[in-house]
């Protein structure tokens, strides 16, 4: 008897042939990504107070509203980092802005430099981790960003590894797991 897997929200089929998939569609969106990385847009544009998704319609033609695909964080012309989100302009705008806890990036790069336990908020009263995690903002706030959309879920955690080891990323996308 098959199971009632209804309730289980399944990650998409990749629209194509695994062949299809790492000959031409990663390739693709590479290419597509290495031309955004040629012209990022500013971190800076995501720190806007009261800006939004409707300020970077306004100014960036490739923004045309909120989707999933990969992003790619760019310190002095070189990438750092690659994510992927499903809501990429809502992430940028958590990213850069750097509210409280909700910098899983600079959260992360605080915890490699400072090896301690505990929630974020207990970690915040180490005035060694309140520094390493300030530091990394401030550091974040100096970056631009690529992006390029990809719909397919299948499709975007796998350009995710392949765009990070592509741009040479692995220092900050170690993809540990929990």
């Amino acid at each position: 008897m098959k199971p009632n897997c209804n309730h289980i929200e399944l990650i998409s089929p990749v629209d194509c042939s695994w062949n299809d998939l790492t000959l031409n569609f990663l390739p693709d969106k590479m290419r597509q990504l290495q031309e955004a990385i040629c012209n990022p847009i500013p971190g800076a544009d995501f720190m806007i107070r009261k800006a939004g998704i409707e300020y970077l319609k306004s100014k960036y033609s490739r923004i045309q509203g909120e989707f999933s695909g990969c992003y790619v964080l760019i310190d002095e012309n070189r990438p750092v980092y690659t994510g992927i989100s499903r809501e990429v302009i809502r992430r940028l705008f958590r990213l850069f802005k750097g509210n409280s806890s909700l910098s899983s990036f600079a959260t992360m790069i605080a915890n490699d430099k400072v090896k301690i336990r505990g929630t974020w908020w207990e970690k915040m009263k180490n005035a060694d981790y309140s520094i390493a995690y300030n530091n990394a903002i401030n550091w974040i706030r100096t970056f631009d960003v690529a992006l390029v959309p990809i719909d397919n879920m299948m499709e975007l955690y796998v350009f995710a590894a392949y765009s990070a080891q592509s741009l040479n990323t692995p220092m900050l996308n170690h993809f540990r797991s929990n």
